[in-house]
């Protein structure tokens, strides 16, 4: 699934909504956005409100990006700068993402993170 307008946008707010309800307070999210597209204008709109909407809601949250698309790497930096939470962000390379996430996670859900993102190479 990827998000083409704000239609998309709210299927995915959907999706995290019932995330967030299973995971509780401080959620931690991790996700792996190296073979993404760039948003279209409207998306990106979109995923800026729900950006800040969730902000309550989590302690951390990391997203993989490839190291080779400038573009749209510059595009989701944009969108966490304007959804103004400064434990929403971005890396090139998984080894930054794991450290950042260090602290927040258990042995187990460490684990779990370095086989999900070793799945996405």
């Amino acid at each position: 699934m990827w998000l083409n307008d704000a239609a998309d946008v709210a299927v995915f707010q959907r999706l995290m909504t019932d995330a967030f309800a299973q995971a509780g307070p401080e959620a931690i999210i991790c996700g792996d956005w190296r073979r993404a597209l760039v948003f279209s204008p409207e998306a990106s709109d979109a995923m800026i409100e729900l950006l800040r909407r969730g902000n309550r809601q989590l302690l951390r949250s990391a997203v993989l990006l490839s190291a080779t698309d400038a573009t749209f790497g510059l595009q989701v930096e944009r969108l966490f700068r304007e959804a103004g939470n400064p434990n929403r962000r971005s890396f090139r390379a998984v080894e930054p993402l794991m450290v950042w996430l260090k602290d927040v996670l258990t042995p187990a859900e460490r684990a779990r993170i370095a086989a999900f993102l070793a799945e996405g190479s």
